[in-house]
């Protein structure tokens, strides 16, 4: 992993393309048909791994998203898969290497789960796997395969916060660990614990529309020194049209070509910064009502009312 991260590094700097490549591979709709029910299956993890990743390669899915979906080291993919462009279907008969202890906890708990005889006495109710930092036994896996199935309608998104809800899973502040829960819920289907639906596709993203008024135009350009603009005034927007008067105003002149108002990174701070004279830039035809502004500055208002 340390390895790959860091030729990706100087991938993105400029350097050499990266050593490990997938390579291209093909197969019979009948090999297909096999590693689809091996994929499936709750025998074996080495083979459910395995038969994902080269499904992943033969839908033309990148490296990287295969490492992080299936948790495989890309030295352990890229070889998957080049055996299987080699060997075919015959490279998945036999593991190469025995099961994590991991992998044989996941393997017994996916064993009582599709036995009901095995789900009694102390064992079912004790034995857990982990994922992320929480144990999860029998009854409770149980319980969130009845819930996947109360819901077939729902998204994983949603059947997070639905498990949230049902096990009590928030944090100290109150709030609900639903991205946590998530991330379990798509590992615990990565090693077939539980069956998710499918990811519906994301909506087309639509770029939010620069307001087109000519409320910019229509002003009288005014140009001032800086030594004339003692006091500086800052004044709150509060209107809807002071409101499109801005996003044109930050669109047409500020470096960054956003309308951003708001940053959350700066709490409850509201900021921006703007293009002067001594950059070659004019400055904003503001009359009296407008912000109004000269020289370079980052302003912030904060939640007491008081400009900074």
């Amino acid at each position: 992993m340390r390895l790959w991260l860091e030729q990706e590094k100087s991938t993105h700097e400029g350097g050499s393309a990266p050593i490990l490549r997938l390579p291209h591979i093909d197969c019979s709709t009948d090999q297909r048909k096999r590693l689809k029910e091996m994929a499936q299956s709750t025998l074996c993890i080495w083979h459910i791994k395995r038969a994902k990743v080269i499904l992943g390669a033969l839908a033309g899915r990148p490296l990287e998203s295969l490492v992080m979906d299936v948790r495989v080291p890309p030295e352990t993919v890229v070889k998957c898969v080049e055996a299987f462009s080699k060997q075919g279907i015959k490279s998945l008969q036999h593991p190469t290497r025995k099961p994590t202890w991991r992998e044989t906890r996941v393997e017994k708990m996916l064993d009582m789960l599709e036995k009901p005889s095995n789900r009694k006495g102390m064992d079912w109710k004790s034995f857990s796997v982990r994922y992320i930092g929480i144990n999860f036994t029998g009854p409770m896996i149980q319980k969130i395969r009845a819930l996947i199935v109360a819901h077939p309608e729902a998204t994983r998104g949603e059947l997070a916060k639905i498990t949230c809800h049902d096990f009590a899973f928030y944090s100290p502040t109150g709030k609900a660990k639903d991205k946590t829960l998530t991330d379990i819920l798509k590992r615990m289907d990565m090693d077939n614990i539980i069956r998710l639906p499918k990811v519906l596709p994301r909506k087309p993203y639509r770029k939010k529309k620069i307001p087109t008024s000519s409320l910019l135009d229509q002003r009288e350009t005014r140009l001032w020194r800086s030594k004339d603009l003692d006091p500086l005034v800052f004044v709150p927007i509060r209107k809807p049209d002071q409101q499109d008067l801005w996003n044109i105003m930050m669109s047409r002149y500020h470096y960054l070509k956003r309308p951003k108002l708001f940053d959350p990174s700066f709490g409850t701070l509201s900021g921006v910064q703007i293009l002067t004279p001594c950059w070659g830039a004019s400055l904003f035809p503001m009359p009296p009502g407008d912000w109004q502004a000269g020289i370079p500055l980052s302003a912030g208002m904060t939640g007491n009312g008081k400009c900074t």
